[in-house]
């Protein structure tokens, strides 16, 4: 016998949401966490195509430069990485 709110398999919609919140908890984050990574890397991404011109075969890049651009290499292994970045300071030219 079944009650209004019932699912076919007996369970009601009460306990389905319960069953179901964690898991639509961790997609809900996962999602969060790939958008932010994603953001996060083309601006990455954006800076290092910025000092490109640095990394020429007839050009010497500074010692600050190298750094700079391994420190945004180096992005995505900081420990608030995406949701908490500290973007390197470009060094002047």
């Amino acid at each position: 016998k079944s009650s209004i709110g019932d699912d076919p398999d007996g369970t009601n919609d009460e306990e389905n949401i319960k069953q179901n919140y964690d898991r639509l908890l961790i997609q809900a984050k996962q999602h969060e966490y790939d958008v932010l990574a994603y953001e996060v890397r083309q601006k990455r991404k954006e800076l290092l195509e910025d000092t490109d011109n640095y990394a020429m075969s007839d050009r010497v890049m500074s010692q600050e430069m190298k750094d700079y651009r391994q420190a945004l290499r180096d992005i995505p292994s900081q420990e608030g990485f995406p949701y908490d970045v500290i973007y390197p300071v470009k060094p002047k030219e």
